[in-house]
């Protein structure tokens, strides 16, 4: 390494699914009981295993996550987010975003990663401090708008919580 390269930090980024379950005009979101973003509500999702494609981690996630099987989720988007928690990177997400509609009565179990939450669409900016803010552009600009399919977020740990920004 070169002492041009000395500052620049070595960060394996973490390669991984996220999934916006619709059910009627709701999404199910899940608040998270580990950092980060505990206390947070986000979505579902998590890393992707090795040699597993993204839609299999997305898959897996869901029916681990939720206990759903069905319906098969559709490719949305890609997501990088560099997550900085105080002076140097913490990590950096690279995400595949899967959207699948659920029917009216399909139910979801408890999930290890925290408790299922349905949160109607029309919700979702009176609960913006709830809210992984990451997870809110995701959801504007992929699910809602379908804005984007690439999208670059920097998440900023701060001490009152977390600020994105789209770069």
């Amino acid at each position: 390494m070169s002492i041009q390269d000395a500052h620049i930090p070595q960060i394996a980024p973490l390669h991984g699914t996220l999934l916006a379950l619709r059910q009627a005009e709701c999404l199910l979101l899940i608040r998270r009981t580990k950092p980060p973003y505990q206390g947070l509500l986000g979505l579902p999702g998590g890393k992707m295993e090795p040699g597993e494609t993204p839609l299999a981690a997305a898959r897996r996630e869901m029916r681990e996550e939720t206990g759903l099987r069905r319906p098969k989720p559709v490719w949305l988007g890609r997501v990088t987010d560099l997550l900085i928690d105080g002076k140097s990177p913490y990590a950096m997400f690279i995400l595949d975003v899967f959207e699948a509609t659920l029917p009216e009565k399909a139910l979801s179990q408890p999930s290890f990663e925290g408790t299922i939450v349905r949160v109607p669409l029309a919700d979702l900016p009176d609960r913006r401090g709830e809210i992984i803010p990451a997870d809110l552009q995701i959801i504007r600009r992929l699910v809602i708008e379908r804005s984007a399919t690439m999208l670059d977020l920097v998440t900023i740990s701060e001490d009152d919580g977390y600020k994105v920004e789209v770069i």
